[in-house]
């Protein structure tokens, strides 16, 4: 799955378990039944932390939004939906649009004004509690089915992608230690959204001592991880 302002998500989802690894931020969690309370961890700076499935969804849905300032909050109206690629059936999801501005991930267009949004969501049977870890993840609405793709449509006629999702596989088996919390990592507590983020607060440090913003000093060091 790829969003517009995540990047790409790589989720990994059984009756029992899930997982989502973000190739952009750098983080990976983990939820498992019957719970689904929330391992989340960093192999960069070798940190983890925890939260129950309630305080993540809280926290993503106070999120900055999929796009820069659309309204998902009620669809105007819906319809069913064949999806060949993937072999299943749906449900198209329709809201209104709005004035938008730029994404992280999507930065070479003008801001313009938008249409509608489309949501699609999947017909697939999957644990409630994952579907909606991954919806809070790619910051969409909590829908019936899996929204595994989000479109705009511009008043100005082109289409253009918020979330895509560009295949499904099924596995007959998946690997054991794929649903494991790695050891040794410092616990640093409950989750805090920033927690995500962490790699992008410490690329903007870099930049910023790089081109010598700041106060001077003679030495600079910085604790690398």
């Amino acid at each position: 799955m790829e969003t517009a302002i995540g990047g790409r998500y790589d989720v990994f989802v059984t009756s029992k378990d899930l997982r989502i690894d973000s190739q952009s931020f750098k983080y990976s969690l983990l939820a498992t039944a019957p719970k689904w309370n929330l391992t989340i961890w960093r192999d960069d700076s070798k940190e983890i932390c925890h939260c129950t499935l309630a305080q993540y969804l809280y926290q993503r849905r106070n999120a900055v939004n999929t796009t820069s300032s659309c309204n998902l909050d009620k669809p105007i109206s819906k319809h069913a939906i064949a999806i060949p690629r993937f072999g299943l059936s749906g449900v198209q999801y329709v809201y209104a649009g709005e004035k938008r501005g730029h994404d992280l991930f999507i930065s070479d267009k003008v801001t313009t004004d938008v249409k509608n949004y489309f949501i699609d969501c999947a017909n697939i049977d999957l644990p409630r509690p994952a579907v909606q870890i991954i919806s809070g993840t790619s910051t969409l609405p909590d829908l019936p089915g899996l929204p595994y793709q989000m479109f705009e449509v511009l008043e100005s006629g082109p289409k253009q992608w918020q979330v895509l999702t560009r295949s499904m596989v099924l596995q007959k088996a998946v690997s054991p230690k794929l649903f494991q919390v790695p050891r040794g990592y410092k616990d640093i507590g409950i989750f805090k959204h920033n927690f995500l983020f962490k790699s992008v607060s410490t690329m903007m440090d870099d930049t910023v001592d790089s081109i010598g913003i700041g106060e001077i000093k003679e030495t600079s060091s910085r604790a690398r991880h």
